[in-house]
């Protein structure tokens, strides 16, 4: 999406205008010594699901008013029910922390939700976002004011004008998968790829998306194929059918999109088609 691409304690200040968590909680970031306890499961992303609170700020209704909105979108939760949006913040912060394996309990998480009648079948999804722990941020007095003052939602605005890395992902609310995620990872500078590039990525690449299939409860890849020996695309099926586009580099996980939920056959194979060079 073009608006998926932390904020400092200043910021909280500057986000009054919205809820900051789910109703009648307040954003927390702290153990639970109870549930952390309590927890027999040997998983890292349901330990950090069940033992830490994100902090996050949901900014659905600001999407309806600034510059962010598309008329062809939609902002606000499911009709039939409000989901549980601290679990999809909790579960967010999860999927980031095994993809770019840095500690994001420090951080505050961006939520809306929204619908588009062109992609995900119309359902609704969270959007989630937030910045990479290890990006140097800039202080709020070295942000320049134009570019996030009177625009709105100010959180997002300030939030990219700190000139920091932004991890994001969409998720179904309903099943809690992963549709669509964007790393913090570049590309491979194809000037600068080492003479066994092919072997190095068919040797590393595998492990990173089976382990990003799982956080991301995808289930285990059913097919895995590379594009040409240069490539950043691998191709996924996943056990359900759908067909899946995961970009990577040496470093890691760069994106990773769900083409099927998010245009079906179309969408596949005009993927199939910019790989292609067509």
């Amino acid at each position: 999406m073009k608006f998926c691409q932390c904020l400092a304690a200043a910021l909280c200040a500057a986000l009054l205008f919205t809820a900051c968590s789910a109703p009648g909680n307040t954003p927390v970031a702290v153990s639970d010594p109870v549930s952390t306890a309590a927890s027999t499961s040997a998983d890292p992303v349901d330990q950090a699901i069940q033992a830490l609170n994100y902090t996050y700020f949901d900014v659905t209704d600001e999407m309806t008013q600034g510059e962010y909105h598309d008329p062809l979108f939609t902002y606000a939760p499911p009709s039939d029910g409000h989901p549980d949006s601290q679990a999809l913040v909790n579960q967010a912060a999860a999927i980031f922390e095994q993809a770019c394996g840095e500690n994001f309990s420090d951080q505050e998480f961006i939520l809306y939700y929204y619908s588009s009648p062109f992609s995900y079948d119309q359902q609704t999804v969270a959007h989630i976002q937030t910045t990479l722990p290890s990006t140097r941020l800039l202080e709020d007095e070295q942000i320049p004011k134009e570019r996030y003052e009177n625009k709105k939602p100010e959180a997002l605005y300030k939030q990219h004008a700190r000139n920091m890395t932004i991890v994001s992902l969409d998720l179904d609310v309903e099943q809690g998968s992963v549709l669509h995620f964007g790393g913090a990872f570049s590309f491979d500078a194809l000037d600068k790829l080492p003479e066994n590039y092919d072997e190095l990525r068919k040797a590393l690449w595998p492990d990173q998306i089976s382990s990003f299939c799982e956080a991301a409860n995808l289930g285990t890849p059913a097919s895995v194929k590379f594009s040409n020996d240069q490539a950043s695309s691998v191709w996924v099926t996943l056990e359900n059918g759908d067909i899946c586009r995961f970009s990577l580099s040496l470093a890691g996980i760069v994106g990773f999109d769900n083409l099927t939920r998010a245009g079906g056959d179309e969408a596949v194979q005009s993927a199939l088609d910019k790989d292609a060079g067509r």
